[in-house]
């Protein structure tokens, strides 16, 4: 409850009240389109592998952070996957790696009072989609 608590907060009341949050304890697909992603809130567990799919043309996630500080720049080709992304808690702070790459912090992270994280993302070529990962331990 905390955490949906929180999450209003962070994303806007409009966007959850529409969204059914999904979580994912392996292997996880986020769809991505022109039309926004599949659930604005996605659960995952620290460690899963994330992709995201292109339904239609190509897109560009991005945690909320330009240039250095973001943990997260995924790009995928229409129709294709993208790399996969592993996000990690460490030492308080959320890492993410892109493709076996080595983990970098996520600045724009958000500690939750449970454990968890939250980091808002975009995608770079199209404003108008967003999202939130929520990573718990």
């Amino acid at each position: 409850m905390k955490t949906t608590i929180i999450l209003l907060s962070l994303v806007g009341i409009a966007t959850l009240a529409a969204a059914t949050p999904l979580a994912c304890t392996s292997s996880c697909v986020i769809d991505a389109a022109t039309t926004g992603y599949s659930t604005a809130v996605f659960d995952v567990k620290a460690g899963t592998p994330l992709v995201w799919r292109s339904t239609d043309i190509g897109h560009i996630q991005q945690d909320g952070v330009t240039g250095s500080g973001g943990c997260l720049s995924v790009p995928v080709s229409g129709g294709a996957d993208s790399a996969p992304v592993v996000l990690t808690l460490a030492g308080g702070q959320l890492l993410g790696s892109v493709d076996s790459a080595p983990a970098e912090p996520c600045a724009n992270a958000q500690a939750l009072p449970d454990g968890s994280f939250a980091l808002p993302y975009f995608c770079r070529i199209h404003a108008t989609m967003r999202g939130t990962l929520v990573v718990s331990p």
